[in-house]
């Protein structure tokens, strides 16, 4: 016989219910925590908590499973967000995994399931012509320095210049120019512009001041990805008409066509804006209205991170 006490509790052993057991509407049950119990007979499943205050099923082969969303098969709401996945990797258990913009989902020769970018795309699909090589400088050219003659190129003060660049959506640590014919007390400032519709956007970076007294191949320490596509290297200097730079003879500093002619002068994918002071920094977004170049573009050369 149960005991029954004043608060309306019952107290038992080896209660056993034949047909159903119902709780009533707002009453719960409380499972204390215990160790693993021995496996139930066959037919049966035990129910018990342990100490990690998580709820477990045991059958009677003595299979274990926990019963909370975090391990056991449930998948947690809280995974699930705008532009999100599911996905398993080394414990079988659902991780979200966010995809942003311009990527998709692939695993590498290394690695779990994860968001793939462009870069990695194409060296996953071999395009080996598309990687550049880390520690290495280049231009514009999706696979070398281009290989044109050279020429020094003169640069206005106060003119800012956008020289398109085929980015494989590499991270860059260097970004420079070499300086040809010196200005003492005059410097020049470098960075890189998003493409937009054909023309130079919103500003990814700028260095900071870089001296033009000296010839030599003056370059900033930066830590910058770049977006898959087309960007523009840019060039904004205060020489009073001394200081040259190293440039490119005539042809688009891209290596192929980037829907401008590559065969003429006319039509060049380079950009200049003037009027732009120098003391003011890379003006963001690129302006409006700049003139298309239809002549040597300079020649800034950035490194690939390692």
């Amino acid at each position: 016989m149960p005991t029954v006490h004043q608060s309306d509790s019952i107290v038992t052993r080896n209660l056993t219910v034949e047909e159903l057991l119902t709780l009533a509407e707002n009453s719960h049950a409380r499972i204390p925590i215990i160790g693993t119990p021995g496996s139930p007979p066959a037919g049966w499943v035990g129910l018990y908590g342990k100490s990690d205050k998580r709820l477990y099923l045991l059958d009677s082969d003595g299979n274990e499973v926990v019963l909370d969303a975090t391990t056991g098969g449930a998948v947690l709401k809280s995974l699930f967000d705008q532009y999100t996945l599911l996905v398993a990797n080394t414990d079988n258990m659902p991780s979200a995994l966010a995809l942003a913009a311009s990527q998709v989902v692939g695993r590498k020769a290394s690695g779990g399931i994860a968001a793939v970018g462009m870069a990695d795309l194409a060296e996953m699909l071999g395009l080996q012509f598309s990687t550049r090589i880390a520690g290495e400088y280049y231009d514009g050219a999706p696979w070398a320095i281009t290989p044109e003659a050279l020429s020094t190129v003169p640069i206005v003060a106060d003119t800012l210049w956008a020289i398109p660049v085929w980015s494989w959506g590499e991270t860059v640590d260097r970004l420079g120019i070499e300086v040809a014919v010196a200005e003492a007390g005059k410097s020049v400032r470098l960075g890189f512009y998003e493409g937009t519709g054909g023309a130079p956007g919103g500003l990814i970076l700028q260095t900071g001041d870089l001296s033009l007294g000296s010839v030599a191949f003056v370059e900033a320490a930066i830590s910058q990805a770049l977006p898959f596509g087309r960007v523009y290297s840019a060039i904004l200097s205060d020489s009073a008409g001394t200081a040259r730079f190293r440039g490119m003879d005539r042809r688009n500093t891209c290596g192929f066509n980037l829907g401008d002619s590559v065969a003429t002068t006319a039509g060049y994918t380079a950009f200049c804006k003037t009027g732009q002071a120098f003391a003011s920094g890379l003006p963001d977004p690129f302006p409006t209205s700049p003139t298309r170049a239809a002549a040597t573009p300079f020649r800034v050369l950035f490194r690939r991170a390692a």
